[in-house]
């Protein structure tokens, strides 16, 4: 049940910290691979524009991944591998749907470019945990590789956050 501990420590910082609007986002093909110097920097009304596209994706995902980080929880502490296993798929599935979901928009400043790259390689990096987790056993190089992916996302995770919420505080008055 420890690699269950590591996943829902990499579940509870899922798209932390938003305090952005609801607005509603870009579902066009998106500038993902757009290189930060191509983008504005500094720009307030592309920053607001784009936090206004990205806080949408990032409040609809913080509820539910609250609501699977509870259920995996509840899972460890009730011993229940195969509902731990059932949420950790679920889990894939919402940080897959929000990839897809932040890379579809259409951004026009650095800041919000750089905070998608920081969530998306976040998200990659806990999707791997859980298909490492998912496993009938784990060997030590798994265990070993789930600590280091979960070191690495929730660094992640939690400076995206800090950013995010940085940015919202000043740009989305």
């Amino acid at each position: 049940m420890k690699k269950l501990t590591l996943c829902a420590a990499a579940l509870a910082f899922l798209l932390v910290g938003c305090d952005g609007q609801n607005t509603a986002n870009s579902t066009s093909g998106g500038n993902f691979t757009a290189k930060q110097e191509t983008l504005s920097s500094a720009n307030a009304a592309d920053i607001k524009a784009d936090l206004a596209q990205f806080n949408d994706v990032i409040n609809s995902t913080n509820s539910e991944a609250a609501s699977m980080r509870d259920e995996l929880m509840k899972a460890n502490s009730n011993n229940d591998k195969n509902a731990a296993t059932e949420v950790l798929k679920k889990s894939q599935n919402l940080q897959q749907s929000t990839n897809a979901k932040l890379i579809a928009l259409t951004l026009k400043s650095q800041e919000v470019q750089g905070l998608r790259l920081k969530i998306v390689e976040g998200n990659m990096k806990a999707i791997a945990m859980a298909k490492i987790a998912s496993k009938d056993t784990l060997s030590e190089a798994d265990r070993k590789e789930l600590g280091e992916l979960g070191k690495q996302s929730v660094v992640l995770q939690m400076q995206a956050g800090t950013q995010l919420n940085e940015l919202n505080s000043q740009y989305s008055k």
